[in-house]
């Protein structure tokens, strides 16, 4: 089934609770070809790796360079990813290899982080899609505001599990809750 994140970069953002592990739920359903590096051990049902370390920058880069890249699934995500790739600080060798490259090897692959203040803008901006929960602090609204006039704002008049989708050409649209499902 041919998605619109076939081939392409996302980026998920949100506060705790805000809706994100329901929305990827709903992203991991669109190929049975994924993976999620999941360090909280969200992901019951989904082909996950729960890291044995999950603070470990290198442990990440080491199963992307061994594992993603190597047998290429159609969708990789990493959850807690604000935990590995930080702004401002350099990207892995094979997060930058899976950023620069993802594309010749036909894979989709995203992030879900709590706030973009504090992921590292190269993905972020590079980013086909961001799926953008609520987000009230001024330092994010200002950050989303620089990446597409008025999207700060938008986030934040939000309702409870609302979010806003930008596109790949910075279109903004906002979006229902999506149903709960175990």
């Amino acid at each position: 089934m041919k998605t619109i994140l076939d081939n392409k970069r996302f980026a998920v953002f949100g506060l705790m609770g805000s809706g994100k592990t329901v929305l990827v739920r709903h992203i991991l359903e669109s190929t049975r070809n994924h993976i999620v590096y999941d360090p909280l051990n969200e992901y019951d049902g989904a082909r996950r790796y729960v890291p044995d370390d999950r603070q470990s920058i290198g442990e990440l880069n080491k199963f992307v360079e061994t594992l993603v890249i190597p047998t290429r699934p159609r969708l990789f995500i990493i959850d807690e990813a604000n935990r590995f790739i930080a702004n401002r600080k350099p990207l892995p060798s094979g997060m930058a290899d899976l950023n620069d490259l993802s594309r010749h090897w036909d894979i989709s692959w995203g992030v879900v982080a709590r706030r973009p203040t504090q992921f590292a803008t190269d993905i972020v901006e590079l980013a086909h899609y961001l799926f953008v929960f609520a987000l009230h602090g001024k330092n994010d609204r200002q950050y989303l505001n620089d990446v597409k006039t008025g999207l700060g704002d938008t986030v934040d008049a939000l309702r409870p599990f609302q979010f806003a989708i930008v596109d790949e050409h910075r279109r903004v649209t906002v979006h229902a809750p999506l149903p709960f499902r175990e």
